[in-house]
């Protein structure tokens, strides 16, 4: 069995389909033909009642695949729909690559009983065709859950009003092209305290204005773009938490920075502010605090992107020391001026904005 969300979705600054093929588990003689019916008292420890369910439609291909696992020592069951189960004691870590293959085409309801017992659970971009149905009420069931990843499934009905709506018990979070969500985040639906992932993309009906709700100081991987409306003032009261590996924070209708020292993050890999249009001085002070900081930095192949942004100032050339935004950039590139530290990936806007 596979881990499926261990690095939050992103690659290259894209939520990737994380999902492998993984082993199979071996499938028990326990069935439920009336899938819909509770079962109870089927788990080693506590039982928690309160069903999960979605369905799927297989045709040509007739497998299906997604991610999941209990707590540690609790025995759970997948109802596949067909008239078979799978059991498996947990793990208690992240999502685990269950995979079934029915006999013949059709559409098949899935139940998880004893909901509340789910650590992780994981739906890919590559299944979502086939999952034909998955209320968005469902997920209100998982009210332990620590680790969610959603990728392009058409989720209808979920809308997050209260802190009852989205597990608060959550580790990792990644909502990917999920057009169907609805989500204000804000101190009355705010994000969970404990989060370390938060992975946003393409999901419009999700808007966030950081400084109304600012991130969890948990945070190491951080995205919203391609979404619904967001803005941010980067300061002391709104700040980069201080263990950030991985910022994106694109198409913002609002981004203004008045600390820049919120850039010397010793962890920093992968930053992201394209398409915010940012000013020129604005980019030259970035990529000056990131070049002052540039032998602390800890990451093998960071990257920094700030297309649609202004071009930076001056000429792009070697400099000793450094003192226009090309020059800045190019020490980044090619540490000709401080040669501690990794080199960066560094791209920018082509035209100046001011």
């Amino acid at each position: 069995m596979k881990n499926i969300l261990g690095n939050g979705g992103l690659s290259n600054g894209k939520l990737a389909d994380v999902l492998g093929n993984g082993d199979r588990v071996i499938e028990g003689a326990t069935s439920s033909k009336d899938a819909s019916s509770p079962i109870v008292n089927i788990y080693k420890g506590k039982s928690i009642s309160g069903t999960f369910s979605f369905k799927v439609t297989v045709s040509s291909d007739l497998s299906f695949t997604f991610g999941l696992d209990f707590y540690a020592t609790k025995i759970g069951y997948i109802f596949w729909g067909d008239g078979t189960a799978t059991g498996f004691e947990g793990l208690g870590g992240l999502a685990r690559t269950m995979e079934h293959t029915y006999t013949t085409p059709g559409t098949y309801r899935i139940t998880i009983p004893n909901a509340g017992n789910v650590n992780a659970i994981a739906f890919s971009q590559a299944e979502a065709p086939k999952v034909s149905e998955l209320r968005g009420e469902e997920f209100y069931k998982l009210i332990n859950l620590q680790y969610l990843f959603v990728a392009s499934v058409g989720i209808s009905n979920w809308v997050i009003t209260s802190t009852g709506s989205l597990p608060q018990t959550l580790l990792q979070l990644t909502l990917d092209t999920i057009p169907g969500v609805v989500w204000n985040i804000s101190s009355l639906v705010p994000v969970p305290p404990q989060l370390a992932y938060l992975i946003i993309y393409g999901c419009p009906g999700i808007t966030y204005n950081v400084n109304t709700y600012p991130l969890p100081a948990t945070i190491t991987k951080f995205s919203f773009r391609a979404s619904g409306e967001s803005s941010w003032t980067i300061n002391s009261s709104s700040p980069v938490p201080a263990g950030i590996t991985d910022l994106y924070f694109e198409n913002a209708e609002s981004l203004v920075i008045e600390d820049y020292t919120v850039f010397e993050r010793p962890k920093l890999a992968h930053l992201s502010f394209a398409n915010d249009y940012l000013v020129q001085s604005v980019v030259d002070n970035i990529l000056k605090t990131m070049s002052d900081f540039k032998a602390s930095y800890t990451s093998s192949s960071p990257s920094v992107s700030l297309a649609n942004c202004s071009k930076p100032s001056g000429t792009f050339r070697s400099a000793s020391p450094p003192t226009t935004g090309q020059e800045y950039k190019y020490n980044l590139m090619m540490g000709s001026y401080v040669s501690a530290g990794p080199e960066w990936s560094v791209s920018t806007g082509t035209t100046v904005i001011t």
